[in-house]
């Protein structure tokens, strides 16, 4: 039942700006939800107020955790105070990406919630869909959820053996690329504690000396040796959009976008707002899964 679902979900927003903020998550009991979508062309404040709109349909609401602009001081306000400053680099380097993936798996180890999710902001969240394939899932039971970007196992050297260079033995495992989206059940979280909770992420990250979703993959499949359950209606960027068909939107997930020239974009064909609005086409998308938003066009 999609009415006992609770979760943490959260998103990293990047704006231009040297320091990074975060907004918190999902609270049981409240019959409001939000949809989120980078698809303002200016990503200003008021653009951000339109992703947050919501409308009483279930009885959970989802909160996002943002990293915004700092100089956004009525954000905070905006969002219920909910924004936290990870102290992380607003960079995309590997070691500000593990800072702020451990930051979110700390907030989410001190909450009560029963899910943690991770989306970028170049994705698109069908948030109902996503409460529907949680709700098949128990969260007392270990569950890894994503969608790999790379056809094969990773595999790199094994870091954790003292004589790596001496022994070259490899690690093969699976991980979920962040840019899809993933989810961890709150059972399969406090396994990872030990390992990757209070910040030890981070350590873990610089030791394999790969990215936040990687060392993920890495901690759950190789560490605790967990597999990964593949969701196929989870999207990134590395996807061409331009082949998920409109008549399956309401079924996929996640969807993202991304752009390869001046004027080459990777984004879902659909018709509504004109490309100058909506370049990403995720208010066009919007519209068409809920076209009830004063927004939309009539």
């Amino acid at each position: 039942m999609i009415s006992s679902l609770c979760s943490l979900i959260v998103v990293t927003l990047d704006f231009p700006s040297t320091r990074s903020y975060r907004w918190i998550s999902l609270r049981e009991g409240s019959s409001r939800y939000s949809l989120l979508g980078s698809g303002c062309p200016s990503r200003s404040l008021n653009c951000e107020k339109l992703n947050l709109n919501s409308r009483p349909v279930t009885s959970f609401r989802v909160e996002f955790l943002i990293r915004v602009h700092r100089g956004h001081r009525k954000m905070n306000s905006g969002v219920d105070n909910h924004m936290i400053n990870t102290n992380c680099s607003s960079s995309h380097g590997r070691k500000a990406l593990c800072c702020k993936m451990s930051v979110e798996f700390d907030v989410f180890l001190e909450s009560n919630e029963k899910w943690f999710c991770h989306f970028d902001d170049d994705n698109y969240v069908n948030v109902p869909r996503l409460a529907t394939l949680l709700a098949n899932y128990s969260p007392q039971e270990d569950w890894y959820l994503g969608k790999p970007s790379i056809r094969a196992p990773l595999v790199i050297l094994n870091r954790e053996d003292k004589n790596f260079s001496k022994n070259r033995q490899n690690v093969t495992f699976w991980f979920a690329t962040g840019g899809a989206g993933f989810c961890l059940s709150r059972a399969l979280a406090l396994k990872m504690k030990p390992i990757a909770g209070s910040g030890k992420f981070i350590s873990i990250g610089e030791r394999i000396r790969l990215p936040d979703d990687v060392t993920m993959g890495y901690i759950i499949e190789h560490m605790l040796g967990k597999s990964l359950t593949m969701v196929d209606e989870f999207h990134s960027h590395l996807e061409p959009m331009k082949f998920l068909g409109q008549d399956t939107f309401q079924d996929q997930i996640t969807f993202s976008y991304s752009q390869y020239g001046k004027d080459d974009w990777n984004v879902v064909k659909i018709d509504g707002f004109a490309p100058r609005i909506d370049r990403t086409r995720f208010l066009s998308l919007h519209c068409y899964l809920f076209p009830y938003f004063t927004f939309c066009p009539r």
